[in-house]
């Protein structure tokens, strides 16, 4: 009797169905088309209207002073910076595109404003800025940006919530980091803020940090499984994956990362079709996009392609 109860009940799961846990969820990767031109170093956002937005970059060759937008499907030249650079940090705040900083030879303090197809400088930094992330953020009821890391003379540890006001910006300090990284991969997931590996004054980290309001600072998950930079980090439904990235050594990683709170280690939920680091990345929803990257440590491997992880 407890027999044929048993092989009902695995009859009625294998009919019916069920959902496995988020966090053994099946991640695909799958091409999304190409950019107009290979890059890595590239800032990625998505814009109100729900478009990839790509600012500046680094073709292998030189700088790029086009900011792109994807609409059903193609680039199309939004507006142009005043100068090519790459490793800036953007994002959307009131409908509007801000970019922080950036460079070529060296990095720059200029905060600009896209809008109308024009970008305006709006005001100077405090201090020059390259390498630094920005992912949309909502702190006490307000939409806004975090901005994370980044090179500034030594890298930055603060870590900033940025508001926009009629198009200029408002900047508070929401905690800091124990040592400043830049190149860290950054993810957001509902009110939670993952920081993991970043390039540090002393060379690659394998830390990963969490973060929400109340917290006193952030909280130290468990170490990666090496030390990286220049990875892609996305989150969805309480797992955060951090993707790809430049190794010790020079060594690009196609691995896929995954941990969830509470996991004593992160485990390899997958892999890319190719190594990647240095991509611009961005999360819609359920996908994260990766746009270019370089596949072997020398930006002259710059991609061109665009890759969509779903991760439901």
């Amino acid at each position: 009797m407890v027999r044929r109860v048993f092989v009902g009940l695995l009859l009625s799961v294998l009919v019916v169905g069920f959902a496995l846990p988020a966090a053994a969820a099946q991640l695909r990767v799958m091409p999304d088309g190409r950019l107009p031109v290979p890059m890595i170093g590239v800032a990625v956002s998505v814009s109100p209207h729900g478009n990839l937005t790509t600012v500046g970059g680094f073709t292998g060759r030189h700088s790029l002073a086009e900011i792109y937008t994807r609409r059903a499907g193609r680039w199309q030249v939004l507006a142009h910076l005043p100068a090519p650079m790459h490793d800036a940090a953007s994002g959307w705040l009131n409908g509007t595109l801000f970019i922080f900083g950036g460079g070529q030879a060296y990095s720059t303090r200029d905060l600009f404003r896209v809008q109308g197809g024009h970008t305006v400088r709006v005001a100077y930094l405090g201090h020059p800025l390259s390498d630094a992330i920005a992912r949309p953020y909502r702190w006490h009821g307000e939409q806004g940006l975090i901005l994370v890391g980044g090179h500034g003379g030594p890298p930055v540890r603060k870590v900033y919530f940025i508001t926009g006001h009629a198009g200029h910006t408002r900047w508070h300090t929401l905690f800091s980091l124990p040592v400043g990284v830049r190149y860290a991969a950054v993810a957001v997931d509902g009110r939670t803020v993952y920081i993991a590996g970043g390039l540090a004054t002393r060379g690659h980290v394998d830390t990963a940090w969490a973060w929400r309001p109340g917290d006193t600072g952030p909280v130290r998950l468990p170490a990666l499984p090496q030390s990286l930079d220049k990875a892609a980090a996305f989150a969805w439904h309480g797992t955060v994956y951090v993707v790809g990235g430049l190794r010790n050594g020079g060594r690009v990683s196609a691995d896929i990362l995954a941990y969830r709170p509470g996991q004593r280690a992160w485990r390899v939920a997958g892999h890319l079709p190719r190594p990647l680091a240095d991509m611009g990345y961005v999360q819609k929803g359920p996908n994260g996009y990766l746009l270019g990257g370089m596949t072997d440590g020398n930006p002259q491997s710059a991609s061109d392609g665009v890759l969509r992880l779903r991760l439901d």
